[in-house]
């Protein structure tokens, strides 16, 4: 059994090097990442520990179109300073982008989740259906 742990908060980091297996967080940019990153590698070392470069991944919401006003609150409430749309990837092509991104900065694993319903020719399963068609084909050739 593997525990990752989530988090941002430098307690939470270095709480992560010393007991967790892997690192998980949302909402967060590419540089929190990298800065999140060196903060739970240097807390495994001084406990002794090393977190395996596979267990550092981040979940990460998109949006197909518009960031919904309720989200963008939310968000900015919880980042007050950071613009929303700093910490969700729109459209398919974005999301990949922000990806690459985070793979650049050392994460490996990713959970995407969309904030609003795809548009299209309908809605459900046939629009869900070609998202995930399309997340395959922007995504994939990033798999390592």
């Amino acid at each position: 059994l593997e525990v990752w742990l989530g988090g941002q908060a430098r307690s939470e980091l270095r709480r992560c090097g010393r007991l967790g297996d892997g690192w998980l967080p949302s909402f967060i940019t590419p540089t929190g990442v990298a800065d999140g990153i060196a903060i739970v590698d240097e807390s495994a070392t001084a406990a002794g520990r090393f977190i395996d470069r596979g267990h550092f991944g981040v979940l990460v919401p998109f949006v197909h179109e518009t960031l919904p006003d309720r989200f963008a609150e939310r968000l900015r409430s919880r980042q007050p300073g950071l613009d929303p749309r700093e910490l969700v990837a729109h459209g398919i092509r974005g999301l990949a982008e922000r990806l690459a991104e985070f793979v650049e900065c050392g994460a490996s694993k990713f959970v995407v989740f969309p904030l609003d319903e795809p548009k299209g020719d309908g809605m459900g399963a046939d629009a869900w259906h070609a998202t995930i068609e399309e997340l395959a084909t922007e995504c994939l050739p990033l798999q390592t």
